[in-house]
């Protein structure tokens, strides 16, 4: 080997190596406004991002915001099982059961992972906590609040401040919630019919 030719490859082998690898993400139109979610850095945090003035900035996921209607529409399959195949195993697995509400599953995990060993067994109680927002004024996000009270009260102090009844009887019935992907419309029915002794319609 000559040794202009060592010289080449060395380049090209030092280009190599600089690629920044392509990571997957998802992407869609908000009002007029490219948005995304990607992993970011050494540890693949889930990043949530928007475009309002040419660059990229990041934002905290209200899933109860039109934003993530948008999301549902306009988020493609493909793109999102590249980026989901880049996520923990159990982390696939759990979203696997939304359609509609996939980027909200995201959001709750992302912001609320201690919470994943309760959302496997009772998948019908994350869009509670997804769209927790409503229940506050005004209408922003409370995930570092969430995480506390779950940290001093565990799930069912979770339970209350959602407005739901602290008790292992309600995590019993959203387990039995036939469809885990429940509509933000039967979110306040479901809720209702909880403080009902026994009357719910997720008896059926």
């Amino acid at each position: 080997m000559s040794q202009a030719s060592g010289k080449v490859q060395g380049i090209m082998k030092r280009r190599t190596l600089l690629r920044p690898i392509e990571v997957a993400q998802a992407d869609w139109y908000h009002d007029g406004i490219l948005h995304r979610v990607r992993l970011s850095g050494a540890d693949e945090v889930v990043v949530f991002e928007w475009q309002p003035e040419g660059f990229w900035e990041p934002f905290v996921p209200n899933p109860a915001s039109d934003t993530f209607v948008s999301a549902a529409i306009d988020i493609q399959d493909e793109p999102w099982r590249e980026f989901v195949r880049q996520l923990p195993v159990n982390w696939q697995d759990f979203l696997g059961w939304f359609q509609f509400n996939r980027l909200e599953a995201l959001a709750v995990l992302s912001q609320c992972p201690q919470l994943m060993p309760h959302l496997e067994r009772v998948p019908a109680l994350m869009m509670f906590v997804a769209t927790h927002a409503t229940l506050r004024s005004p209408n922003t996000t409370h995930w570092a609040e969430i995480n506390a009270i779950y940290e001093r009260e565990n799930i069912y102090g979770v339970l209350s401040w959602l407005g739901l009844p602290s008790s292992p009887h309600t995590l019993a019935i959203l387990s039995d919630h036939p469809e885990p992907e429940v509509p933000r419309s039967e979110l306040a029915i479901i809720r209702s019919a909880l403080w009902n002794t026994h009357h719910h319609p997720l008896a059926a």
